[in-house]
């Protein structure tokens, strides 16, 4: 009656979904290193020593955060062993914000599959 649901994915399915992550992963990167270049020009005008360290503090964070995600794509398509634990962190940084939340969802459904994980881990 009900017929059996296809629940693993096979190679072409694993390395397609991991081209889509990653791709994410890029996009998000080029937006977080045009917002850094955006605090760094917003930095002159403001009054304060004070607020003025504050922007460079999340210029930084959000420059190291544009690292980390090419960082992490860049691990995905060499299949590094430590990729996955990477895109794990990656995706569930995507939870911070709620337009970004259906990012993350997609990130870990797909990496906590097991056929996924084992694919990342050998190399």
């Amino acid at each position: 009656m009900g017929g059996n649901i296809k629940t693993t994915m096979n190679i072409q399915q694993i390395e397609k979904h991991l081209k889509i992550l990653r791709f994410i992963y890029w996009f998000f990167c080029v937006i977080y290193l045009l917002y850094g270049f955006l605090l760094l020009f917003l930095i002159e005008s403001l009054n304060t020593q004070q607020e003025k360290i504050m922007f460079y503090v999340l210029m930084i964070f959000v420059w190291g955060l544009s690292y980390f995600l090419a960082l992490t794509s860049s691990v995905l398509k060499k299949r590094k062993k430590w990729s996955w634990i990477c895109a794990i962190i990656a995706s569930a940084l995507f939870f911070t914000k709620i337009f970004s939340l259906p990012i993350g969802i997609y990130g870990l459904w797909l990496l906590i599959k097991p056929e996924v994980a084992k694919y990342l881990k050998k190399s």
